[in-house]
This record gives structure tokens, sequence and C-alpha cells, in this order.
């Protein structure tokens, strides 16, 4: 791209979060043309210190500063971008990715393993060359190529690392990447590093609740909410702080262990017993399933964010700008979210749903809970302690693992799930924590408020969807329990004896 296309004045950068790191593919450029004098002489390359040049077409190749300022003026014909996963931001991205349009035929290269920050450009860039191989976006002038290995994969397999590096056994060594895999499976703090370095599988917070994989599989784009209209469901509320996200988040439930398309939740005529919702709307029919008396209970949910506009200007995350454009996320005008559009937007909800109840967090919650509880709104506190949350944590994960979750591909709330670290006291109870102020949680918050109650109505109910997991007794892999007498026996059913 420098010197043998023979382009006028072609200005060829790497770029990286360090200078340093940029003058990693340098040097590996400059090594390899010292080692090619045939080629240097044939193009008049000139290989220097801190720069390549070709003085007969006035081109050159640099490392770039990893200041973002610094890329203004240029006029680049190509740019490699190193490990984009450690930018912390999207400016050098997108200010390179602006000047890289200013020449024909200019191209932008960036390389990089998977990594954590799932609120960062190259998570971004990721989630959108999946988009393009699925199908489902479309640009001709986009290439991208992902080697890891499949959802469903063991990562501590052999086989399946080697589909992540296609150059096994060249400079990919199968000892070293063994020694480490050895390491990961026998310390639980390795295995963000492994997983990203050598599987290319993206993580979370390094000891994450959620296992993301999982979680990504229950997304299901063609879900919509209208298809739930009239029927039951639970709000739940986490207002936070007046400048974080403020998170609203319906979640209906059906106790079927069959249950239909959510298409035709909304337009079937008839439940199985016959009898009308609480909202007078009929609930959809059962036909073809067999009667179970502890049927599996599904979940379907629904969020609603609000953010002040401040908080996106200051681009804390650099996702939330694109939420909005979406409609994922709505703004406040100002310095501080407005809970008057909350209330409206609850009001809208119990106009279209029936919305059993409102499960909020006392924290900020005074104002929005006398208003809504004066018209008629049933409010439940939730407060967020151990006792509260742990069981809706376990419920959540088991509901994930079994294929009983669904969202509509939310990216505000898989992200705020990928963000969740689990403190685990002596009890064995859960707690949502987070690692920093910037990884948000409150629509996890939410949805945990709405699945407490979700399960007291189970309870109460009689439905026994409700599961318990666990590790398995005999390799410790999480799976459901299942009741052996008076006992519960978690068993993941991969043993033959």
């Amino acid at each position: 791209m420098a010197f043998a296309e023979r382009e006028e004045g072609a200005e060829v950068f790497s770029a990286a979060t360090t200078r340093d790191q940029a003058r990693v593919v340098f040097f590996v450029s400059q090594a390899m043309l010292r080692k090619m004098p045939e080629f240097c002489a044939r193009f008049g390359v000139e290989v220097c210190a801190h720069s390549i040049n070709q003085l007969s077409t006035n081109s050159f190749f640099r490392p770039l500063s990893s200041d973002a300022n610094s890329v203004e003026g240029i006029n680049p014909y190509f740019i490699c971008i190193d490990e984009l996963h450690a930018h912390p931001g999207r400016d050098l991205y997108d200010n390179l990715e602006t000047a890289n349009g200013k020449r024909a035929g200019s191209l932008l290269w960036a390389i990089t393993t998977a990594g954590s920050d799932q609120a960062g450009i190259c998570y971004e860039q990721h989630k959108y060359v999946c988009r393009i191989l699925d199908g489902s976006a479309k640009d001709d002038s986009f290439f991208g190529i992902i080697f890891t290995i499949d959802d469903d994969d063991d990562w501590a397999l052999v086989e399946n690392i080697r589909k992540a590096n296609p150059n096994w056994g060249v400079s990919v060594d199968p000892a070293e990447i063994g020694q480490k895999l050895q390491k990961a499976l026998q310390l639980a703090s390795a295995q963000p590093t492994f997983k990203t370095k050598h599987c290319n599988v993206w993580v979370n917070a390094d000891h994450a609740w959620m296992d993301m994989q999982r979680f990504r599989k229950c997304a299901d784009p063609t879900l919509n909410e209208e298809d739930f209209l009239g029927l039951p469901c639970i709000v739940g509320l986490d207002l936070a702080n007046k400048i974080d996200i403020l998170a609203s988040l319906k979640l209906f439930w059906r106790d079927d262990e069959y249950p239909l398309p959510p298409r035709d939740l909304s337009s079937r005529a008839e439940r199985s017993d016959g009898e009308a919702g609480a909202s007078g709307v009929e609930g959809p029919a059962l036909a073809g399933v067999d009667d179970d008396p502890k049927p599996k209970r599904h979940y379907y949910a629904f969020g609603t964010y609000w953010l002040p506009e401040a908080r996106i200007e200051q681009a804390q995350n650099s996702q939330y700008a694109g939420w909005v454009v979406e409609e994922r996320i709505r703004t406040c005008p100002g310095e501080v979210n407005d809970f008057d559009q909350v209330e409206e937007a609850i009001r809208e909800d119990g106009r279209r749903f029936d919305v059993r109840e409102v499960a909020h967090d006392p924290w900020n919650a005074v104002e929005v809970v006398n208003h809504l509880q004066q018209e008629g709104m049933t409010m439940v506190e939730i407060a967020q302690v151990v006792k509260n949350l742990s069981e809706p944590m376990n419920e959540l994960e088991a509901a994930v693992y079994d294929g009983r979750f669904h969202y509509d591909g939310d990216p505000v709330l898989e992200w705020a799930v990928s963000n969740v670290v689990a403190h685990r006291d002596r009890n064995g109870n859960l707690f949502p924590t987070k690692e920093s102020a910037e990884k948000k949680i409150d629509p996890v918050s939410a949805l945990l408020n709405s699945m407490n109650r979700c399960m007291a109505t189970a309870a109460e109910d009689g439905a026994g969807g409700v599961s318990v997991f666990g590790n398995c007794n005999r390799c410790g892999e999480l799976c459901a329990g299942k009741m052996a007498g008076d006992r519960i026996v978690f068993n993941c059913g991969k043993h033959s004896n």
C-alpha cells in the first residue's frame, strides 16, 4: 500500500493506544524490509529509524501517536490499527476513519483479539461485523473476518481452540497454548485472559456473574411488546440517581412448558382454563400442550431507559449516542433525569398492559411512588439487600441456561448484564455489584426487582416453573436440580454412570 502501488504521496500509518504499541507493527515492517534489499532497491524504499520512505512518490510509513488530536490534517492511504479492543475511547478511531475518506482507494485495517470492554468501539465494530456476516446488515465497503470458537464449543478443548488460531502450529505454539490452558482450568482469574487472547471470545468482568454467550442466545429480535398487549406483567423500576441510567423494565411470563410464539399471545382468544385475565383481555389457549402440574416459567423482558443529555455528551460510554439514535435510550434535557417522563411511561404501560405491580428500589422513589400509588398503581418496595436479590439472580441465571428467558436483543440490557459482578457471601447468597462507576448495572437492578415479584406470583399461583440450579455433583458444571426423594440432585447428564 505504501510503495508497491506507486500512489503519489501515500501516507501510511500504524496506530494503537500508545505510540509504543503502534511501533510494534512498524518495527515488524522495518525488520522485514531490512531483510529485503532487492525490494528496497527496486522500489526506492529507504528504511529509517522512525519512518520508511519512498522519495520518488513522496510516500511514507510511520507509527502514529495515540493522541486523537494528532491525526488532524493527515491524508492517509492506509491505516493499520493494532489491538482495537484496548482503545479506551472512540475518538482516535473516529478521527482516523474520517481522515481515511479523503483519498480514493484508501483503506483502514483494524486487527485485534476480543476484549472485555463491551461499551467500547471495538465491541461496536465486532457486533457490526457479526450483523454483516449473518446478513442482517449490508455494507459492501466493510470486510470482516472473525476466527473464534463456536457458541456451543467447550473453550477448554484443544480441537475448539484451534478454530480461533488459524496459524496453529506455525506462529502459534500448541505446547504453549496447552500450558496456558492448564493454568486457566486451575485458576479462575486466568480464564478471561485465556478466552480473549486464545479463543477470541468476548468476556465481561474478571469475576462476572453471567455466561454472556448463553445470555446472547436468549435474544430474539422478532419479539415485540405489542404482542403482549393486555397481558399481565411486573414493571421493575430502578431510579438510581438523577445523573445515571434510569431503568424501567416490563417482565411478562408464561407458565407453559411449551410456550406459544410471542406473536400468538395477543391473537388467541381463550386460555386453557377459559377465564379472562385480570385486565379483561382473555389470554392465549394452550391447545396441544400436555397438562403439567409444574410447568416451566418463561420470561419476556422489555426495557425502557433514560439518561440526561449532558451525560450522553460526556460520553462515558461511546455507545450511548448510538443507543439514543436506535431509540433504546430516551434523553432528558439538561443535567438530570426527568422523573415525570418515567411516571408518564408507567402510566402508559398501565393503559396498554395488565401491570400487576411496580417493583421499585426505595432509593429516590418517594415522589414517584406517591404519585403512582394515588392513581391506583400497586407499588412494591424491593430493598436492595441479599435476601431480596439472591433468589432472583439464581432464577434469572437458571432461566438463561434453560432457554426460558427471552429479550429482543436489547443492547443496553445486554451491556448491563455483562457488567454485573456477583458477590457471594459465606452462605452462598448472591448480590449484584459492579467493578466501576462507568460499568452501569441499573437495567439489571430493574430486571431483578421485577423478577423478585414474578417469583412471588409463581409461589402464590402454585406454578412450579421456578428452577433450582447448582453445580453438578460429578463435575461441578452448573445444571438444573431434580428432586430425588426428599432431596435435590444436581447432575448435568454428561456422565454415563
